[in-house]
């Protein structure tokens, strides 16, 4: 079992046996692709300004490239009324 692997990476396995003979040689190189996940980062630099006054426009970039954890689909963008 390999732990501890980052989302949407690609790493590069060898296997080495060992016995009471010792070690074997490397194994062929076999790539593998981790899962995406869910950004671990938030969206950066998120800018609200009212364009009325029952309306927003939001800008936003996204979370930095090390947080993105694969392919960002989409966005979701909600609200909370207070008061």
């Amino acid at each position: 079992m390999i732990t501890d692997l980052k989302p949407s990476t690609t790493y590069y396995i060898r296997v080495t046996a060992f016995n009471q003979l010792g070690a074997s040689s490397p194994s062929h190189p076999v790539s593998v692709t981790t899962e995406p996940d869910v950004p671990s980062g938030p969206p950066r630099n998120l800018v609200v300004t009212a364009v009325g006054p029952y309306a927003l426009h939001a800008t936003w970039d996204p979370p930095d490239p090390d947080d993105c954890n694969g392919q960002i689909l989409g966005y979701y963008l909600g609200y909370v009324q207070l008061g």
